[in-house]
């Protein structure tokens, strides 16, 4: 059963008619969560690039740490991550192993993103991302 209209009752002469975007009136396009490959390395480098440039002092170098750190020996390779939307690469996430360590110097290992770019194109509607994720 559809939802709702979000608003209901008189509207003012020559406004359109506001009507609710229910999930079940929206086209989903086709996604995919896999894991990166060899194939994707430039893409995701150059979707890094992109998603980080500083527009304000040109530039930027987290595309060139996730260049390195695919070979460092804390990569954790079965944990990089590509989203693809109809067809099209625009999300990548890295992971990496880090240790924490309290003030009694006890370890934990732990595994981070943090140490890694989350990139995400822009010309992708970032709630829906998020939806999916």
């Amino acid at each position: 059963m559809p939802a709702a209209p979000a608003f209901s009752g008189r509207r003012a002469a020559g406004r359109p008619k506001v009507v609710a975007d229910t999930r079940e009136s929206r086209v989903r396009p086709a996604y995919e969560i896999r894991r990166e490959l060899p194939a994707d390395h430039a893409a995701v480098e150059a979707l890094t690039r992109r998603a980080f440039w500083d527009v304000h002092v040109p530039g930027c170098s987290e595309h060139f740490l996730v260049h390195r750190m695919r070979s460092h020996a804390d990569f954790v390779a079965e944990l990089a991550l590509v989203l693809e939307v109809d067809g099209r690469l625009v999300g990548s996430i890295l992971y990496t192993r880090a240790r924490l360590v309290d003030g009694q110097g006890r370890e934990k290992p732990v595994l981070t993103f943090g140490r890694a770019p989350l990139g995400v194109s822009m010309k992708v509607d970032i709630t829906y991302i998020v939806a999916v994720i």
